[in-house]
């Protein structure tokens, strides 16, 4: 491996079972040249005895604001830092961090380098139901948005004994990030915009009509995006699957919402990349409480959906910005998406065939033959989706450079 230039790296640990799994990485980081200071949180050093990591770095271990008598320690420590990570981030920290508190050493430094030009980390790990809780999300996208990047967190075995998302990224992931940022962040200076999962359109207060769309395709992109754009807005409906982590979530249950998130977000974007399972029909007409049961059934008139990609064609149809469909079919996988290619005004189109076993909705995996309308086309193997997404988005990007020589 060739080894990562000399950077200075800032690692805060706060009082979560996760830090468990800093020694680890610590490991890591010195075998290739980092040099490392540590802030523990008072409950940090709870979970860890802070001897355990100086004999890891060689060095004191920071808790006291006020172990140095200029009181200064954390301006110090953020002058120092040529990067900072926050591992584990626990919700408590990250809510510091969205709000600008500073009421402790580990808070004071991550939030005075806020105001640098350093990167950022956070690891969040914590407990689902804290995870998924809406003021959670919140402080997240903040994060998001104030320059942090996101390393996880993944879906696994909690410390409750749960398999659920909010486990912290093992230090290997970390490790690739930190490494990524070490040598300058090389993610294009695009935004695109990724569509995932089903729609649901209502039929009364408590049916709706939706489809078997896990979004597992489009999460994969997302997260894939994550990696190569600077800017990754993900517009999902409902998903079977945890949402990407690190990107821009806008939650669009109908068809009709949707497009209007669509309009919105693409308007200054350069890609959309169409992987949601969109209605094709929605009823007109929309009771106003529960249906009751009868013995009679029930007639149910559906009308045509909203058509994104058509409805967006005059936004998309500017010099620079490129447009990726999906089209999943039973039979004639080439020759219909070729129609749908042309109809819908796309770049490109991933054909997936819904017949065949380790392809299409709900699946890990995936098939799918890829055309252009330069006439270009690829027979994808089946792979994992994330593989599929990598290939998706390089040609995104490769066509995006084209446009711009």
């Amino acid at each position: 491996m060739v080894l990562a230039p000399l950077k200075r790296i800032l690692l805060v640990g706060s009082g979560g079972i996760a830090l468990v799994k800093l020694p680890a990485l610590i490991r890591m980081l010195r075998r290739q040249g980092y040099e490392l200071r540590l802030v523990l949180t008072e409950n940090a050093a709870r979970f860890i005895t802070p001897l355990t990591f100086e004999t890891l770095l060689d060095h004191p271990v920071y808790i006291d604001p006020f172990a140095r008598r200029d009181n200064l320690l954390h301006i110090g420590l953020r002058k120092w830092a040529e990067m900072a990570v926050l591992v584990p981030g626990t919700a408590n920290m990250i809510a510091k961090l969205a709000h600008g508190i500073a009421d402790d050493l580990a808070s004071a430094v991550l939030l005075g380098a806020g105001g640098t030009a350093i990167p950022r980390i956070v690891c969040p790990a914590m407990n689902d139901a804290m995870w998924e809780a809406p003021a959670t999300r919140r402080n997240i996208e903040q994060l998001i948005r104030d320059g942090w990047r996101m390393a996880g967190p993944v879906t696994g075995e909690l410390a409750c004994g749960d398999d659920a998302p909010g486990r912290m990224a093992e230090p290997e992931e970390i490790f690739r990030v930190i490494e990524s940022l070490s040598a300058g962040d090389k993610r294009a200076p695009y935004k695109i915009v990724i569509t995932a999962g089903a729609t649901e359109e209502d039929i009364d207060a408590v049916r709706c009509i939706t489809n078997h769309s896990s979004g597992r395709m489009g999460a994969a992109l997302a997260e894939a995006a994550r990696e190569r754009f600077m800017d990754v807005v993900c517009i999902h409906g409902a998903l079977r699957v945890p949402p990407p982590q690190g990107v821009r979530l806008i939650e669009a249950r109908s068809a009709r919402a949707m497009l209007q998130a669509v309009q919105s977000e693409i308007a200054d974007a350069n890609a959309l990349v169409m992987a949601a399972a969109v209605a094709d029909f929605v009823p007109d007409v929309k009771a106003a409480g529960k249906i009751k049961k009868s013995g009679s059934g029930m007639d149910l008139h559906l009308v045509p959906a909203p058509d994104i990609l058509l409805e967006t064609r005059a936004l998309r149809a500017r010099a620079g910005f490129h447009t990726t469909g999906f089209a999943l079919e039973s039979d004639a996988l080439a020759e219909y998406a070729q129609e749908k290619l042309a109809a819908k005004y796309l770049d490109a189109i991933v054909a997936n065939p819904c017949s065949e076993p380790g392809a299409g909705f709900g699946s890990e995996t995936n098939r799918a033959v890829y055309l252009t309308k330069d006439g270009a086309r690829e027979d994808w193997p089946t792979m994992p989706k994330r593989e599929m997404a990598d290939r998706i988005l390089d040609r995104v990007l490769l066509a995006l450079s084209e446009t711009k020589k």
